[in-house]
């Protein structure tokens, strides 16, 4: 759920919550136009809007896949499992959203996490 939402933002709504339109993954990312109570009015792809309770509107929407593998066993078992979940994740998000972080030790997490800027390091972008 977003906080302290403004008008101009751009905010991740679940499709359902839009009406009846195909999509291509489950959240569509618009822009806050109008804030009315405890609800936003926000653009949608037909080219009207759509109230939608905040609860429903999130600001930052990502998914992280952490890789850990070794020599032995990332070309037959873990590389397939990651490129697996990543198509998966690509039905429900759009592919900027998604990070994949291949890492065989615990420091490498380490280093990532403790960078704190929310960017992949040593990480495929796909």
């Amino acid at each position: 759920m977003a906080k302290n939402l403004v008008v101009g933002t751009n905010v991740h709504v679940p499709v359902s919550k839009l009406g009846n339109f195909n999509s291509q993954s489950a959240l569509y990312k618009t822009i806050v136009r109008e804030i009315v109570d405890r609800s936003v009015k926000v653009d949608v792809p037909n080219g009207g809007t759509a109230n939608v309770a905040s609860s429903a509107v999130h600001t930052e929407v990502g998914v992280l896949i952490i890789r850990v593998g070794d020599f032995s066993t990332e070309d037959t078992l873990l590389d397939p499992m990651a490129k697996s979940l990543l198509q998966y994740s690509r039905l429900l998000l759009t592919d900027d959203t998604i990070r994949l972080l291949e890492v065989r030790s615990t420091q490498e997490v380490k280093a990532f996490w403790q960078q704190g800027t929310g960017k992949v390091v040593k990480a495929r972008r796909y």
